[in-house]
């Protein structure tokens, strides 16, 4: 138990402390030795986070009684939520890490889908692993990933309003934040056989 309390200190706090770096208008003042560092720092605080939570899964394997069709289950939810972080990353390439100064808002692809699907990815994936692995531990690290992601995005788009005004407020008004719904998934769908064409 101890283990599991010190792995989801340690991502809450990370990850919330990471989300400063999202207030760019502070961010873009600082030099850019400090916010080389803070990108750096970043990578860093993901990667240990992913490797946390694989020796979470290992510590507490199997400790649930679940059954073979909900751990296949787990497999399947946690491929799309994999997929759906590395497109993100994909998408954003570099910025995720260091952002930039633009004009532009990032609302394409998946984006179109939901405004943070990596966050999303990240929830399904963990929670796929989770049920996969039969973990307790990974279950409840789960719910309180979604409980940070959700606060993290909160911030983001705290900034993200500020800085792209009425541009942002529409695709808010269009784009659910975590979860889509049939409107956006429809028109998610709508666009990708649009580009196939």
């Amino acid at each position: 138990m101890t283990f599991f309390l010190t792995v989801v200190i340690f991502m809450a706090v990370s990850f919330l402390a990471v989300a400063l770096k999202y207030q760019t208008k502070s961010y873009f003042r600082l030099p850019v030795a400090v916010r080389t560092a803070a990108s750096l720092l970043h990578a860093l605080v993901v990667l240990t986070n992913i490797c946390l939570y694989g020796l979470l899964c290992a510590f507490d394997y199997a400790s649930l009684d679940l059954p073979l069709a909900l751990r296949a289950a787990g497999t399947l939810l946690a491929l799309p939520g994999i997929y759906l972080i590395l497109a993100g990353v994909a998408a954003l390439k570099a910025k995720l890490f260091f952002p930039v100064q633009t004009d532009r808002l990032a609302t394409g692809g998946f984006y179109g889908l939901v405004r943070h699907p990596m966050y999303l990815g990240g929830i399904a994936g963990s929670l796929g692993i989770a049920l996969a692995a039969a973990s307790r531990f990974a279950l409840y690290y789960t719910g309180v990933l979604a409980v940070v992601l959700y606060a993290v995005s909160r911030l983001e788009e705290r900034d993200l309003a500020q800085r792209f005004g009425p541009g942002f407020e529409e695709y808010r008004r269009r784009v659910p934040a975590l979860m889509p719904t049939p409107g956006s998934l429809a028109r998610f769908i709508a666009g990708r056989r649009g580009e196939r064409m």
